[in-house]
């Protein structure tokens, strides 16, 4: 009989596609492992199983709620959706007696949280959580008091970073010299600022820079350049391969972002999401910069008039060029899945 571990995340990329690469090192390691992804019931969640997860991995979706920190007539309903949430999820947990659960963040986990305190003792699985950023969520802080371990990617001592690679891209030198290349990503909800910044600074950038921009689904920006392609969005992969083929980044300050750009060693501005929860993106960018790893600025200190001056204070920096080339920056999704499967065959035995 399989042994079954869930694996859990919901509500954004960042919470379902390092779960991924855990996923894949899974199947390698043990073929007698069950794996259930368990993700928010939403389109978006959807896709991102079918983009990062073989068709060995079962895939369930949860309508739970989401109690927002601030006023929202969803609040409202949220407690409800919670509490049916709760059955279903306790009761996914008492019939499939999973030996392990693997919480990646987002609403979705506190369905399970709740009905894992609701099982018999003796029917309750390892709980394992992986912190992305440097600060911790309410969310977090209740999983931590069920966890067997706790991986986290901001620390000083063994850093357990998570996030997917692909192979690297193979580039042709050309024969003549070329502009480096830019380019500016922010996430789904804070690409606006990044891509009005770029549409008024463009004809300046495309002096200096082959210029990429990603700039959010339903977004563009009505500029034309012979230097200048934009995306409305990228396939993780495609983003991946692109973040490769660039010399300097302009990015938000999420975790998976900065662990894609460390571990491909590039030069790189950050400049954090002003309303992401627990200003976590400020901190996590204010890591990298104390280390000399990346330069950063608030939202607000980024400007059309500025722009080309940070990023040539970015590229003459030597002393970041050199530590980055040092710097070790690995996918612990083995580290991981290896810590799984041996609380597994501890259970088993």
């Amino acid at each position: 009989m399989k042994r079954t571990i869930f694996l859990i995340g919901g509500g954004t990329g960042g919470h379902i596609v390092p779960l991924g690469a855990v996923a894949r090192e899974l199947e390698k390691g043990d073929e007698g492992v069950r794996l259930v992804l368990v993700t928010a019931s939403a389109e978006l969640d959807k896709q991102y199983y079918e983009q990062n997860f073989s068709t060995n991995v079962e895939h369930r979706m949860i309508q739970t709620g989401k109690i927002r920190s601030y006023w929202s007539w969803g609040n409202v309903w949220a407690p409800l959706r919670v509490l049916r949430a709760v059955g279903q999820a306790w009761w996914w947990l008492w019939r499939e007696r999973p030996m392990a659960v693997l919480h990646k963040g987002g609403y979705v986990c506190l369905p399970f949280v709740l009905g894992w305190w609701l099982l018999p003792p003796g029917r309750r699985p390892r709980v394992y959580l992986h912190e992305s950023d440097c600060t911790t969520s309410g969310m977090s802080r209740l999983i931590e008091r069920q966890a067997t371990r706790v991986f986290r990617t901001f620390t000083e001592e063994s850093p357990t970073p998570l996030f997917r690679t692909y192979a690297r891209t193979v580039t042709v030198a050309d024969a003549a010299p070329t502009k480096p290349k830019l380019l500016v990503m922010g996430s789904s909800l804070g690409a606006q600022y990044l891509n009005e910044v770029v549409a008024e600074s463009l004809s300046t950038l495309c002096e200096r820079y082959a210029v990429a921009l990603v700039t959010g689904k339903g977004k563009h920006i009505a500029v034309e350049y012979d230097d200048f392609m934009q995306y409305e969005t990228l396939p993780h992969e495609d983003l991946y391969k692109k973040i490769d083929q660039s010399d300097v980044i302009v990015s938000r300050a999420s975790a998976g972002s900065i662990s894609e750009i460390l571990h491909l060693r590039k030069r790189a501005l950050f400049i954090p999401l002003p309303i992401a929860a627990r200003d976590h993106q400020t901190k996590n960018a204010q890591w990298l910069a104390e280390r000399g790893l990346a330069h950063w600025c608030a939202q607000g200190e980024l400007t059309a008039e500025n722009i080309m001056q940070r990023l040539e204070a970015l590229e003459k920096d030597e002393s970041l060029g050199k530590k980055i080339v040092q710097f070790v920056w690995e996918p612990a999704a083995d580290t991981i899945a290896g810590e799984l499967l041996r609380g597994v065959h501890k259970l088993k035995t």
